[in-house]
């Protein structure tokens, strides 16, 4: 059932999404609202004496409280209660007005005609202008008398005896030369087609699902939406689902005007008429922990260990529908909870299907499904009757309404005694509150096999099932009660999906007769008796794969040509292509395709063109001869943004990297972010970036197989150098070269250990804590000179002769290209830092346990490295892990065992001149329990702890090493992520929100915080903004 704990209901927020508060933030695409006033009432309609509870809402993460309340209830009276009570005596239509306000700033928002006042008995029943529904009759599945205040005949067209028709989801909707895309990075994106230019992108946080667009709105719906409070700094969240509604009536500029929380996770949605269905829900197991029980299913059973170890399901759904008649005050209606994860639904006008498994999914027995009435044209809806299905219900093609009966077909899997069985099940929907099954037929042809596509035309169904071929039976449904296998078709491979074309089927399918291709078959039913295969193609080297498979709407079915999306591996990389497939009643002709970028979620035809929509672009196709389709234009609608940076002059860097040709992409802005050139250079994958100065450095790592008869497949990993001459911003040059030393990939060991003591009396002992740890950078630029971690078994020279070196650096001249590699013949090798113009090698020597225990000791060792004239300093034990050296202060985290194998962290601080021994620790600071990743900034620094939620903490350091640790700043009692500094700002992610916290003399307090649709790649910092690469999400700027 509801868990209020954790799931708000039917919160209803009149806001923006993207949320940029408490400062000065530019984000592309994202309005600015500091404070967003928002609020519910209910009852909305009702006769005299009405009393009405009204809700705030409002939305405010500026970090400061709100301090007053404000409302007037439009009949002279007013409140400011946050969440009042009001009693309205006399009939009329009621506006209401809420404003808050802050110590800084204030908000406004009105709801005219928000409430609708009949008078006593009944009188002026209809008179009001309100958004309330008002029901003369509770008799759901019969015709109502309601009366949507004030819109009396309107509706559009929808009275009673007129249909409604049923909308499905999509991601993408076109209307005349305007296509809509919901884009997972970047939201709603309007793009004219005939001009091939983005209009406008707004950002929806969370994972957009579906997309309705009808008149002026736009509706998105996303899952896993986190919903913010923050009070005086300290932020809580739920994620749950989420509508959105914008206003694209002006399609350059769209605002989120509205936007409604769900509970649950989404799963699915409708619109039918003017009201929009959402269902969501919540799939959870609570656990009955009994030693030495048998794990069992509800009841359970005892097994010979001991007592019953039960597990009960509790998941529930959700059904909410929304009345979007009038576009400016869309209303949710009604949320209804159901037992059970509903995870597959289907739609008539009348009525909503939730099919729920009665177990977890995989291996549930079975299927409960639920009729929910949505027959009421203003969204009131309500439970009828269930039925239950043998097995689960895979996909909403296996539900499906035709004359008044119910089809069902599903699946059941008993792993432990090996059998699989498919079933055809028939319910009557005569009355709605009792469902009485019809028939219910084992396939006994498919016993063994599993089912893939399956789809209903007219009395007809078309189920595909596969064990070693593909039985497509044809399955006679004119007699519900005795459904009969009519015919069947045997092939290779198995159908994903099938397309009913009159006595033709189209099915897009797997060919595993060599290797796995995709495959287009043609069927010839006209006969189910003696129904064939009429044509298959087949396409995709060796494994393929294609995007239809699990989201049907990417296989484009027009009057002549098929469109196929299809992916795979060649010599040359991955490769995202569009196969192109002309067919007749009896034919299908493979015909020629084209290559794209991104996963390619949909095709169309528009004009003299074919379009294909992917993750990252917009690509215009002209097919005017389709065995050579060619791609004419491409429009960029995300692209990976994995660093953005400044150069001399004011000039801006982006680094892109294009995920299907390998190749990185450097752009670059003038300050306004004006984009004054670009160029694309194959480094392999791309590692790391650099400003400096005038040009860009990137550095990539590159593999390569060769093939000989003899000797067999060898391989080959390399380094890949570029360098950027950005002196003519509009036309960059690119010189590329191979650094011919193996990538080090990062992993170093670090075993249960403490800390170190040298056999050297006079060297001091340090002891620590170790554990598997990646190495965080492997690419360094020291003044103009490229140091590369690396491996190999050749240098061109070595340090030290412990070993036989395995890892090493190798050193580049960007001016000459000349490299020149060292082997680090070091046992015990740790880590590799750099700091100002040197590199410092840590290591590490095991020295046995702590006395009268098996925890283990190591010591720590720096050497400080001189890449301008190689050279190398001696082995200084240190205490701890190398954290920072600046202005002559050596900065390590040190980690100490405690009782019971736990232990404790400290910070400590010592001079250092980079190559004497340590004489003395200038400060020791004991860190917190649970203490996270240490960010050392010059002076300050910053670390997260977890106890009992997530607290930042800042440490000042004087230039003598001493350490000041200011109070923890509980930033959330959930988790949190500390991913950079800059001096006196710390930059912290909490789920969704970038929050920045601004410290003086030890003490933080919430700068500004914005919400964003992606997570923070890289953060650098230019002379006057912060730049945070947000991936495919773009790029986040920010004032310093």
């Amino acid at each position: 059932m509801e868990d209020t704990d954790m799931y708000a209901t039917k919160r209803i927020q009149w806001t923006m999404a993207i949320l940029l508060l408490a400062g000065s933030i530019a984000l592309t695409g994202c309005p600015r609202f500091p404070l967003i006033a928002a609020f519910t009432a209910s009852p909305r309609s009702g006769s005299a004496p009405l009393e009405v509870r009204f809700t705030d809402t409002s939305v405010n993460l500026t970090g400061s409280p709100v301090i007053s309340w404000s409302w007037t209830f439009g009949d002279g009276g007013t409140s400011d209660e946050r969440n009042p009570r009001h009693v309205y005596q006399q009939a009329g239509a009621y506006t209401v007005t809420l404003e808050v306000r802050t110590a800084e700033t204030s908000s406004t928002v009105t709801r005219d005609a928000l409430i609708a006042v009949t008078g006593n008995g009944g009188e002026g029943e209809g008179e009001g202008e309100g958004e309330g529904l008002q029901f003369t009759s509770a008799a759901i599945g019969r015709s109502y008398t309601d009366v949507l205040a004030g819109t009396e005949g309107e509706g559009e067209g929808e009275g009673e005896g007129t249909p409604r028709e049923v909308v499905e989801p999509d991601v993408i909707r076109r209307i005349g030369n305007l296509l809509y895309v919901l884009n997972q990075y970047r939201g709603l994106t309007i793009v004219n087609l005939d001009s091939n230019t983005i209009l406008s992108q707004a950002p929806t946080i969370g994972y957009p699902r579906d997309l309705y667009v009808t008149g002026d709105r736009a509706y998105v719906l996303v899952g896993y939406a986190a919903s913010y409070t923050n009070e005086n700094g300290k932020f809580t969240y739920d994620i749950a689902s989420r509508v959105y509604v914008l206003d694209i009536s002006d399609p350059t500029s769209v605002p989120i005007v509205a936007s409604f929380d769900l509970d649950g996770d989404f799963v699915d949605s409708r619109m039918v008429g003017s009201v929009l269905y959402a269902v969501c829900a919540r799939y959870e197991w609570h656990w009955e922990d009994v030693p030495g029980g048998t794990v069992t299913d509800g009841e359970g059973t005892t097994g010979s260990g001991g007592p019953t170890l039960v597990k009960e399901q509790t998941s529930s759904s959700w059904v909410t529908s929304l009345d979007i008649a009038d576009p400016n005050h869309p209303v949710e209606v009604n949320r209804l909870s159901l037992d059970g994860y509903g995870n597959i639904i289907q739609a008539t006008p009348d009525a909503l299907f939730v099919a729920a498994p009665d177990n977890a999914y995989w291996y549930s027995s079975t299927t409960t499904i639920r009729y929910i009435d949505i027959s009421d044209p203003h969204g009131q809806i309500a439970v009828r009757g269930a039925a239950t299905v043998q097995g689960v219900v895979a996909d909403r093609f296996k539900m499906d309404v035709y004359e008044n009966v119910l089809r069902v077909v599903s699946s059941a899997w008993n792993w432990q005694e090996g059998w699989r069985r498919v079933y055809i099940t028939t319910i009557a929907l005569d009355d709605p509150d009792n469902l009485a099954k019809l028939g219910e037929t084992q396939l006994d042809e498919a016993s063994g096999e599993t089912l893939f596509a399956t789809r209903f035309d007219g009395p007809l169904a078309y189920i595909v099932t596969y064990l070693v071929v593909d039985p497509l039976f044809i399955i006679d449904l004119s007699n519900p009660a005795k459904p009969a296998v009519a015919g069947e078709i045997k092939v290779p491979g198995w159908s994903t999906h099938i397309e009913p074309r009159g006595d033709r089927l189209i099915a897009l399918g797997v060919d595993d007769t060599d290797g796995r291709k995709v495959c287009v078959s043609l069927f010839d039913v006209s006969n189910p008796a003696t129904a064939s295969q009429l044509d298959r193609v087949a396409f995709g080297q060796n494994w393929a794969w294609s995007t239809a498979y699990s989201d049907v709407k990417a296989f484009t079915v027009l009057d002549d040509v098929l469109i196929v999306p299809f992916s795979g591996w060649e010599e040359t990389g991955g490769y995202e292509r569009l196969q192109f497939i002309s067919y007749t009643r009896d034919t299908l002709s493979l015909r020629g395709y084209v290559d794209l970028e991104g996963s390619i979620l949909r095709s169309f035809e528009y004009n003299p063109y074919y379009f294909g929509v992917t993750t990252e672009q917009l690509a215009t196709i002209d097919a005017s001869d389709l065995d050579h389709p060619e791609v004419v234009r491409r429009l960029t609608l995300a692209e990976n943004v994995v660093d953005h940076f400044e150069l001399n002059g004011g000039i801006r860097a982006e680094i892109i990297s294009v995920s299907d040709t390998g190749r990185t992409r450097v752009r670059l802005l003038d300050a306004d972010g004006a984009v004054l050139g670009e160029t694309d250079v194959d480094i392999g994958s791309f590692m790391k970036a650099f400003p400096n100065g005038d040009s860009v450095v990137l550095v990539g790592t590159f593999y390569e197989s060769r093939y000989d008869a003899i000797a067999g497949y060898t391989y080959e990993y390399y380094y890949l150098v570029a360098t950027i001459d950005c002196t003519d911003p509009e036309a960059p040059s690119a010189s590329v070269f191979p650094v011919n030393a193996q990538p080090y990939w990062g992993w170093y060991w670090y075993d249960w250990y403490m800390g170190g003591i040298e056999a050297d009396k006079s060297i001091m002992p340090w002891w620590g804590y170790r554990w598997w740890y990646p190495q965080a950078d492997s690419a360094f630029l020291l003044n103009g000179l490229l140091a590369l971690r690396c491996s190999g078994q050749q240098f061109d020279e070595t340090f030290g002769d412990e070993t036989a070196p395995y890892q090493g650096i190798a050193l580049v001249n960007l001016s000459t290209q000349a490299v020149h590699t060292i082997g680090l013949g070091y046992t015990g090798i740790s880590s590799l830092n750099a700091a100002g113009s040197k590199l410092y090698l840590g290591t590490q020597k095991d020295v046995g346990s702590v006395a009268g225990t098996w925890m283990p000791v190591c010591a720590h060792y720096l050497r400080e490295i001189d890449p301008a004239a190689p050279s190398i300093g001696p082995a200084v034990n240190v205490p701890g892990l190398f954290e920072q050296f600046a202005s002559g202060i050596l900065v390590t985290r040190d980690d100490q065992w405690g009782e019971n194998w736990t232990y404790k962290s400290s910070l400590k601080t010592m001079p250092w001149d980079g190559r004497s021994p340590i004489r003395e620790v200038a400060d020791t600071l004991a860190l917190p329990s649970g203490a996270a990743n240490v960010l050392p900034r010059g002076s300050a620094i910053y670390f997260t702890a977890y106890e009992a939620g997530t607290l930042l903490y800042a440490v000042a350091m004087d230039p003598a090493g001493k350490l000041a640790l200011g109070d923890g700043l509980l930033l959330t009692d959930q988790w949190a992520t500390l991913f950079e500094a800059d001096t006196d700002t710390a930059y912290v992610t909490i789920g969704n929100l970038v929050a920045r916290y601004r410290f003086a003399d030890g003490q933080g307090s919430l700068r500004d915080v914005a919400e964003t649709m992606g997570y923070p790649a890289s953060v650098r910092f230019g002379a006057e903004h912060a730049y945070i690469a947000l991936g495919y999400s773009g790029v986040h700027v920010l004032p310093r």
